[in-house]
């Protein structure tokens, strides 16, 4: 085991039987508020293809989904995956992918629009992150 895989076990080991995500949950209001100003930054994005990086158990997939285009939901735990495929069942614009936690694959360089984390970034994700987005000419 490579010392990336490593780090990567050692910080997402902790989410796999988080209370967290419960506790969460009923706060997930607060940032798509239009008093908050997580929403009207959010809403500058451009939304077309979108990965939600970490996604847990997708509090905010639902809301990016309903008013907006293609949704793409990543995490390292496969048991928040699957619990992400049974919440959002109703919807077809939602692809589900259990990923390493040190790149993005399997997306391709260009496929997306905008990702959306509500987590920490690491200097290396936001240098993968740029290669990975489309980028717009003025951009």
């Amino acid at each position: 085991m490579n010392t990336l895989t490593q780090s990567v076990e050692v910080v997402a080991g902790p989410w796999k039987q988080s209370t967290y995500y419960d506790d969460a949950e009923k706060w997930t209001f607060i940032f798509w508020s239009e008093d908050h100003p997580f929403y009207p930054l959010f809403k500058r994005l451009d939304l077309t293809a979108v990965l939600e990086l970490a996604c847990g158990r997708g509090r905010h997939s639902k809301i990016v989904a309903e008013g907006f285009g293609q949704l793409t939901l990543m995490d390292v735990h496969e048991e928040n995956i699957e619990y992400c495929r049974t919440r959002l069942a109703r919807f077809r614009n939602i692809a589900f992918f259990t990923n390493s936690g040190h790149d993005f694959r399997p997306i391709a360089d260009g496929a997306l629009t905008a990702i959306s984390a509500m987590m920490r970034w690491s200097i290396s994700a936001l240098t993968l992150s740029k290669r990975i987005c489309a980028t717009r000419r003025g951009s």
